[in-house]
């Protein structure tokens, strides 16, 4: 059996948009942004600051991003792609910004390391509304400072960094969060092993990004936006 670990697919934040994105709150999504913004301007030893097939913010964060927007909508026709090194130092890529091209639809990922105010985790437009919400899912912190992940609370994201759901006719509302939880990935792989269940992220998904991945790098290289 095999699959990949996209976990953020069960992030809060994304978990809240693609219920959103399905539920028709936002009418038809003509834009989204997702951006994972970071402020490092010193260099930080280790695999991602060194030269190689798997270093840069793109290979880092690009998978990530690059996963959610194909749960949320699909492959893209085209690719267009910036990727560069904005810090002194920097030996590999450390900002980028990819847009995904779904016929009047754009989709716009980016990342970088020198953005001291990030933002938004997420904003999408549509023709009934906008929604947009900031912050990173707590697990990782969680678990780094040694939480546990039977702890009731687990996966809720912390007050005050709900998203907020502007409707066309001016109405505005916070929107609870959905409690992200990566323990859900497991579940499937469970289901698929022992039950025959397709497992929760496919080869064939994993495949897609990574493809598309390549297509943001020729972009990037060539100057131009690239059929898919």
């Amino acid at each position: 059996m095999l699959s990949v670990f996209h976990n953020r697919r069960w992030d809060s934040d994304f978990r809240t948009v693609r219920s959103l994105v399905e539920s028709g709150a936002l009418g038809t999504v003509m834009r989204c942004e997702m951006y994972w913004d970071r402020f490092r301007p010193a260099i930080k030893p280790g695999w991602r600051e060194d030269p190689g097939m798997a270093s840069g913010l793109l290979a880092d964060l690009g998978p990530h991003l690059v996963d959610q927007a194909l749960v949320l909508f699909g492959l893209p026709e085209r690719v267009g792609a910036d990727v560069i090194a904005q810090r002194p130092e920097a030996r590999v890529d450390d900002a980028f910004t990819v847009t995904l091209h779904y016929g009047v639809r754009r989709v716009t990922l980016a990342a970088s390391t020198l953005t001291l105010a990030p933002r938004p985790r997420f904003a999408l437009h549509g023709t009934a509304g906008h929604f947009a919400i900031h912050g990173i899912d707590p697990q990782e912190a969680v678990l780094r400072a040694g939480g546990r992940i039977d702890d009731p609370a687990f996966g809720m994201q912390e007050a005050g960094l709900d998203g907020v759901l502007t409707l066309a006719d001016g109405r505005r509302r916070t929107v609870p969060s959905e409690r992200g939880d990566w323990r859900l990935y497991y579940a499937g792989m469970v289901a698929a092993i022992r039950d025959g269940a397709p497992p929760p992220v496919t080869p064939e998904d994993a495949l897609a990004g990574l493809r598309l991945i390549d297509a943001a790098r020729t972009s990037a290289r060539e100057g131009r936006t690239i059929a898919l």
